[in-house]
């Protein structure tokens, strides 16, 4: 055992080394490892290389990669590597290739995204601008007038969510109010008048409120 193995494993120069063992510099599962396994391959092959884990004696864990080679006399020459270092530095590599990963793939989603919601502004824009021309021929009509209108607003808000599709992909979003009142009034009138008479839905209510049943009561009062 050279200086550089006993510095390795914190085991001082004044050590004597006859009265230590491999098991002392390997963890349990790891010789048992080694004795069942290991040790018949290399028997069979003369010689093996492989990456353990030892203990120093202050109890840390070593990244060890070991070349093992057995002599003709019957004993073993081992020659030990710490690779804690190397190992640390592939495992940095690993998580930065992982991040670039995800960025390539943010980037991917967010550039397809742009380009759907891009197509579905103008899809909708042509919507809306179809629908607002029978609006000046309808008159006094207020059915259609608010068919009219009820279709403007449903290719706005189509409009509004292909625009948050720009925001795939991306790690920058942040929390935003919103007034989910608003949106529930939206729904309501989305509905149509036909089904809102036929559930008795109050559309003027801050919350869409059920007028039906001998009790029932309209909060928008």
């Amino acid at each position: 055992m050279n200086h550089a193995y006993r510095d390795m494993f914190g085991i001082p120069d004044s050590e004597p080394v006859k009265a230590l063992r491999w098991t002392d510099f390997c963890p349990g599962e790891g010789a048992d490892w080694f004795a069942t396994r290991a040790w018949r391959q290399m028997v069979g092959a003369r010689a093996l290389r492989m990456e353990v884990r030892g203990q120093h004696r202050d109890g840390g864990v070593i990244r060890q990669e070991l070349s093992l080679n057995t002599r003709l006399d019957g004993g073993l020459l081992v020659i030990a590597r710490d690779i804690t270092d190397r190992a640390r530095a592939d495992a940095e590599k690993a998580r930065l290739r992982d991040q670039l990963q995800v960025a390539q793939q943010r980037e991917m989603i967010a550039h397809v995204a742009a380009g759907i919601a891009h197509d579905l502004h103008n899809v909708f824009a042509v919507v809306s601008g179809t629908a607002s021309m029978p609006e000046q021929s309808c008159g006094d009509s207020e059915d259609a007038l608010s068919g009219i209108r009820r279709i403007k607003r449903a290719a706005q808000m189509a409009v509004d969510l292909g625009a948050g599709l720009a925001t795939l992909g991306r790690d920058d979003a942040h929390p935003l109010r919103q007034d989910l009142r608003e949106i529930e009034r939206q729904g309501v009138d989305l509905m149509g008048t036909a089904r809102i008479d036929q559930h008795g839905t109050c559309q003027g209510c801050p919350s869409a409120c059920n007028r039906s049943g001998p009790t029932a009561q309209c909060c928008c009062r």
